[in-house]
């Protein structure tokens, strides 16, 4: 395994280069576009880790008189 791995960020459309040891980021690019082909990585020779996903907080409406009823 080497020393550094990618990310994809799917809300930015950039690649993020990340340090395995400190995790700590080394540098965050916007993947290629080529025709008729799909987004490609612009750090080539690095291996891919699974994509950046967010916890979405599901909202519900409060029921402020629902200890009454």
């Amino acid at each position: 395994m080497s020393n550094r791995v990618q990310r994809f960020d799917p809300e930015t459309g950039n690649y993020i280069l990340l340090d395995v040891a400190t995790g700590t980021v080394l540098q965050e690019q916007p993947g290629v576009r080529r025709p008729g082909k799909p987004l490609a990585s612009p750090f080539a020779g690095v291996d891919e880790i699974e994509p950046m996903t967010r916890q979405r907080v599901a909202v519900r409406q409060s029921d402020p008189l629902g200890d009454f009823r």
